[in-house]
């Protein structure tokens, strides 16, 4: 669009989806109309269960972290060194940072994201832009506390240091409190509105409605 080879007739003559109401605004900027249609989905932990402990999970990818915003979490790891990030995607390679409180995991499989999830209380995402993201409904589906730089009904949101600190602090000692039991209304929302049946009967039903 910035650069002026954008081919609107086929724009025109086609329906748009998107997923996240801030996409839908953002295409809108560029004379896009779309339409909110939700296609990821989760099975959400059944069993109710207790995390190890109310540290960080965060997912990286290799050589971009600084979209990730490891910027906040280091700020944060060096002022409170009690509280262990555990950094998946990321090896740490390729930064120049090093701390005793983050942990770099590297690529995972989907068993040991699992594990790491039902240990740590916390999943943070700190994109600089994001869609829909598929990681915070998998956590908010494990009942974990999610701070996210995207608007949910059920995350915490920040985009600064101060704002990501506070979360931090805050959820923690809500997790402490109930003694690392995770958050059963995440789940739920997770049951709810991310059911894979639900999603895709409805996802199919609006294909088959534009291609009619």
């Amino acid at each position: 669009f910035k650069e002026n080879n954008i081919n609107f007739k086929y724009v025109k003559n086609s329906k748009h989806f998107t997923d996240a109401e801030w996409l839908q605004k953002e295409l809108m900027e560029i004379g896009i109309n779309s339409e909110i249609v939700h296609f990821k989905h989760v099975e959400p932990e059944n069993k109710v269960h207790h995390f190890a402990s109310s540290n960080i999970l965060t997912y990286m990818a290799e050589g971009k972290e600084d979209f990730y915003g490891f910027k906040i979490i280091s700020e944060f790891a060096k002022k409170h060194p009690s509280t262990k990030i555990h950094i998946v995607g990321s090896s740490g390679k390729t930064i120049d940072f090093s701390a005793d409180n983050i942990i770099f995991h590297g690529w995972v499989d989907k068993n040991k994201m699992n594990s790491l999830l039902s240990q740590n209380a916390i999943f943070v995402r700190l994109t600089k832009h994001d869609g829909n993201s598929l990681s915070v409904i998998e956590a908010l589906g494990n009942g974990n506390e999610v701070i996210w730089s995207q608007p949910h009904e059920k995350t915490h949101l920040a985009k600064d240091l101060n704002q990501f600190e506070s979360k931090v602090l805050q959820l923690q000692k809500e997790v402490d409190e109930r003694n690392l039991k995770v958050n059963t209304q995440n789940i739920s929302w997770a049951k709810e509105n991310a059911n894979k049946k639900k999603v895709l009967t409805k996802f199919i039903e609006k294909i088959e409605q534009v291609a009619r």
